[in-house]
């Protein structure tokens, strides 16, 4: 066994730059969720699997959204791994920021640049050729490896995985491996779920001349969120500070004139904030405020704060 990991690993050395040609085109192909389409993205993937002779399944729920799935059976008797990465890739927004074209796949100084780099088109790149390479072994190997290449990632999957799961739940075996970014020292076993809860601030309101005559919904509401900052261990992502339960607490989106970020899932690099000098008080406001947690699902819960 030891020689056979051995001659893998000079196999994977000596594909290097068929797994970076593949990697980098996979970039170029953009599949931003929000929207989600992931057809030319899925179609590179049946590419390679068609050149090897794989026969894969496209699950596509949503059509501009498919699922690639391709499982094989080994020789012999065993436990079934499941290999599983996604497809889709954080929005890009208007441009702004990047130095370099985010569906480019440059390689510049040992590096390649691009949405999805790091999540996760690299991991899912590793665990395609990883089932590649282990089904020429499959004569000499145990059990089952089922690959599911999914969409609709960044937006909790209800075309994607969760569809899978409830729908084709054979797919993900007794055991699945899922290569999101760490760390190649890294290995974790579970994952959080997601806790939403939801605020609604009501405020009895007032002309924009009258700021005495009632308080705001806006500024009740970015109390409410340095609170729950505070309570969840600071804010993530400032220096020197970990949070003790959560790793994201933030407000995506408020009624009465805040908006940061364009996910819910994607912590904000810009906020905007108005107030025109003769609009009404905010009479009511709405935060939304995402924890992870230790729940296995996301649940949502609502609660409306009342500050008289």
């Amino acid at each position: 066994m030891e020689s056979r990991k051995a001659e893998l690993l000079e196999r994977i050395e000596s594909d290097s730059e068929v797994l970076l040609d593949f990697f980098r085109r996979f970039i170029r192909c953009p599949s931003p969720n929000p929207p989600g389409d992931t057809r030319e993205a899925a179609g590179h993937i049946r590419q390679l699997l068609m050149r090897h002779g794989v026969d894969c399944r496209v699950i596509a729920p949503n059509e501009i959204m498919p699922n690639i799935v391709a499982t094989f059976d080994a020789a012999k008797p065993g436990r079934h791994l499941a290999l599983n990465g996604h497809i889709d890739v954080f929005p890009v927004g208007d441009g702004e920021g990047w130095t370099r074209d985010p569906w480019g796949g440059e390689l510049v100084d040992g590096r390649i640049w691009g949405r999805g780099a790091c999540d996760m088109k690299c991991g899912t790149t590793a665990s395609i050729f990883t089932f590649l390479y282990l089904r020429e072994l499959r004569d000499e190997l145990h059990g089952r490896l089922t690959l599911s290449a999914v969409s609709d990632e960044e937006t909790f999957g209800p075309y994607g995985a969760r569809y899978l799961f409830e729908n084709h739940p054979e797919v993900f075996g007794d055991c699945c491996l899922n290569g999101e970014p760490s760390s190649p020292w890294t290995l974790r076993f579970g994952e959080k779920g997601p806790l939403w809860l939801e605020f609604t601030v009501r405020t009895k309101g007032a002309h924009g001349a009258y700021t005495h005559a009632s308080k705001s919904a806006t500024g009740v509401a970015a109390k409410i969120i340095g609170e729950l900052a505070r309570k969840a261990g600071g804010y993530p992502g400032a220096r020197g500070q970990q949070p003790r339960r959560s790793s994201r607490s933030r407000c995506c989106r408020h009624r009465s004139g805040l908006r940061c970020g364009c996910l819910s899932n994607y912590p904000p690099r810009h906020g905007k904030s108005g107030r025109h000098p003769r609009r009404a008080q905010g009479e009511h406001g709405r935060i939304s405020v995402h924890f992870r947690g230790g729940h296995p699902r996301a649940k949502r819960a609502r609660c409306a704060a009342d500050p008289g």
